[in-house]
């Protein structure tokens, strides 16, 4: 027999399972690229993007919380001169011969390849935790793990990311990836643009 005490407990389950099954929307941003169309970004609730042109060689989108969390994200727009192949293999070797540079000082030892998960195009990314600040305390502005990828969006379109945290299976560190894995060219933008 359902008693109302039950149902109450019922009632406030149902409630407290309401309140986390429901997100506030992230918002998508859109950077103007000129001749190159827009490119949309989602940025999750409590976060903020800065866009900055760099001459005609692309754009620096910087993501940065408004709130005191000690992580951010930089992404490199570029448009290289000649058209850049899709090959997954070829793109995975530039990533790992560009990024070998931080195995030697990193906790993990190696390059450990991961995958972006885009609407279009391939992108790859890898984590280095600095050996030299484990277990050391956080310090504002400066991160113990750097996450670092490529992503190339179409033939005409590249982007490096990098994510700074703290923790490499963190909040942040997810919410950044996919954020960064958000990324996706307005091609209706950007047939207009090539006219």
């Amino acid at each position: 027999m359902i008693t109302l005490l039950t149902l109450k407990t019922m009632f406030n389950k149902l409630v407290l399972l309401l309140f986390l099954v429901v997100v506030v929307p992230a918002s998508a941003e859109v950077v103007t690229m000129e001749k190159h169309g827009n490119l949309q970004i989602v940025l999750p609730p409590g976060w903020q993007l800065k866009s900055e042109k760099i001459k005609s060689s692309g754009y620096t989108l910087t993501i940065t919380s408004t709130t005191s969390t000690n992580s951010n994200c930089l992404i490199s727009i570029l448009f290289p001169p000649m058209p850049m192949s899709l090959n997954k293999a070829g793109i995975e070797e530039k990533f790992k011969a560009s990024c070998s540079r931080f195995v030697p000082d990193s906790v993990e030892g190696k390059i450990d390849l991961k995958e972006f998960k885009l609407a279009e195009g391939y992108g790859v990314y890898a984590s280095f935790t600095d050996a030299s600040l484990v277990g050391k305390p956080i310090q504002a502005g400066d991160y113990k793990v750097m996450t670092t990828g490529l992503l190339i969006l179409n033939e005409k379109i590249m982007a490096i990311a990098t994510v700074f945290t703290n923790d490499a299976n963190g909040p942040e560190q997810k919410l950044l990836l996919k954020t960064v894995s958000s990324m996706k060219l307005d091609h209706a933008k950007s047939d207009q643009a090539k006219r």
